[in-house]
């Protein structure tokens, strides 16, 4: 939870770490070698090391990183892309974020983040405009308990989902139809409970997404594939 990386738009990679002093560092290639990395930077402090941390690219190329601290989620954004050292000062988004948070960019190139709080309740904001302010903080889904944790992803069509699992370890998710911030379905259950809330989600070449967790009860990891681009999911089946 405590470190997340992203690509500028030169292809130099950008890692951001919370650091045990509750700083958050950033450290980045320069040039773009396998060991040509500058030295440790600070972007912020008064975050706990166990803070939720992810980072999210603009349609202009600029990163934002997200991270929670004090029982609100804040953001801070590259003020040009490919920059190293010109970030804008911290903003809170006013949304609870226990768990988490996640963002991903939806196909008309606004940014969108959830949260969890301590109550299971998923939460959500989302950029007004490509690359512009950003809307208040509002409550997505009442009792959606994602345990500790939300993915989200944006699939082949650029709709966003999200991915998380019960306390009971039942995997969830919930999914946008038309390309609004609220238009999004209903809760979809996966069973039965295994699943811990360590998931990632990725889109294979063929646009087929596939998702990846730990089974709580042996500790294996598992994975279930799309049957067709945006198509339904098969059962949860464990890695050799």
């Amino acid at each position: 939870a405590g470190v997340a990386a992203a690509r500028n738009p030169d292809g130099r990679l950008e890692i951001f770490v919370l650091g045990d002093d509750d700083v958050l560092y950033h450290l980045w290639q320069w040039p773009t070698s396998p060991s040509g990395w500058n030295g440790w930077g600070p972007l912020g402090n008064g975050f706990p090391s166990n803070a939720g941390l992810t980072t999210a690219t603009n349609r202009d190329g600029r990163i934002e990183v997200f991270v929670t601290g004090d029982g609100n989620l804040v953001e801070r954004a590259a003020q040009a892309p490919g920059t190293r050292t010109g970030w804008s000062a911290l903003s809170s988004l006013g949304m609870p974020g226990s768990g988490g948070p996640s963002a991903a960019r939806n196909e008309d190139g606004r940014l969108e983040v959830m949260s969890v709080d301590d109550n299971g309740v998923l939460w959500h904001a989302w950029q007004v405009s490509p690359g512009g302010a950003w809307s208040p903080a509002a409550v997505l889904s009442v009792g959606f308990d994602y345990g500790s944790a939300v993915e989200l992803v944006a699939d082949q069509q650029g709709h966003l989902q999200a991915f998380g699992t019960t306390a009971d370890g039942i995997l969830q998710s919930m999914w946008q139809t038309p390309l609004t911030p609220s238009g999004w379905n209903g809760k979809l259950y996966y069973g039965p409970g295994t699943v811990t809330g360590g998931i990632d989600v990725a889109i294979r070449s063929d646009n087929r997404m596939m998702l990846a967790a730990v089974d709580r009860a042996g500790g294996s990891v598992v994975t279930s594939t799309q049957g067709a681009p945006n198509g339904a999911w098969s059962p949860l089946v464990p890695l050799p």
